[in-house]
């Protein structure tokens, strides 16, 4: 039999005590409609989601949560969609994996002008692969061809080393393998939708499954960043003084869904109107 702390409990008052502990104090306003609720004694996270001198052992959801804001904050455009990944065998340290992905995407900035934003994920194989959103449009297929061979000269391939497959039982060449699977067209493809973009990066970024780190991955480092130009695009436009009866009416006016809520979320998303608001 439950006791009575089990089934006394009022989600109501509980939601009514934390809004009389942190009030609502402001809004702070982004690009389309992103907004938060600013409370005090309730920091927004900055948009890196890590603090200094820490190690990341876990994609967190302050992470997910600055990933969120930057996907929707950014005024960048971007057209289109890479993902890369290992051969058969893969290395298990993110230290080694973050500089693949360094000179890869050094290889990418020489030779195109873009923003761009990556992210981490593992296959249920355990292997690492990124995903990363730019804003250039595909460069045809002899460029594709390029792009491949450019992420296998990143991981530093040997273009005469053997691997073993063991589902065949034979040898097979990995730079000739990892070239050939990167070749295919949904490697690198154009993002075909307007909001495409957004829609892809947190369909894929949000996936709390394939960011568990497996048995004996180490250092692994952080789950995503990007170029500057998204960051410095993704920046508050303002703060505004509001109370909660303030943006609460701003939420009716709106229709937008959080206006019924009984704990006012700091993360607002797709908030009509939000020029009008600004100073």
């Amino acid at each position: 039999m439950g006791s009575s702390s089990d089934t006394d409990f009022d989600p109501g008052s509980y939601w009514a005590e934390l809004a009389v502990l942190h009030p609502v104090t402001g809004l702070r306003i982004y690009r389309n409609g992103y907004c938060e609720t600013i409370r005090k004694g309730r920091k927004v996270e900055g948009i890196t989601g890590k603090k200094e001198g820490t190690d990341v052992t876990e994609f967190s959801d302050r992470s997910r949560k600055a990933l969120a804001r930057t996907v929707f904050a950014t005024d960048v455009v971007f057209k289109s969609f890479i993902t890369i990944t290992y051969p058969a065998v893969w290395p298990r340290d993110g230290k080694r994996v973050k500089s693949d992905l360094n000179r890869f995407l050094t290889w990418l900035r020489d030779n195109y002008k873009t923003d761009y934003i990556w992210w981490l994920e593992f296959q249920k194989r355990g292997a690492p692969h990124m995903h990363i959103l730019t804003t250039i449009k595909h460069p045809g297929k002899v460029a594709h061809w390029k792009f491949a061979a450019a992420w296998c000269k990143a991981q530093k391939l040997n273009s005469n080393y053997l691997g073993h497959d063991p589902k065949t039982d034979k040898l097979y060449n990995v730079w000739d393998r990892c070239l050939r699977f990167h070749k295919r067209p949904k490697q690198w493809e154009d993002i075909r939708k307007e909001d495409g973009a957004r829609r892809y990066a947190l369909m894929y970024a949000l996936k709390p499954l394939q960011k568990r780190v497996p048995l004996r991955y180490q250092n692994v480092g952080r789950f995503w960043a990007c170029s500057k130009g998204v960051s410095a695009s993704a920046q508050a436009l303002a703060e505004i003084p509001l109370d909660e009866d303030g943006l609460r009416a701003w939420l009716e006016y709106t229709d937008h869904s959080a206006r019924k809520m009984p704990f006012l979320p700091k993360n607002l998303y797709a908030v009509p109107k939000t020029s009008t608001l600004l100073p």
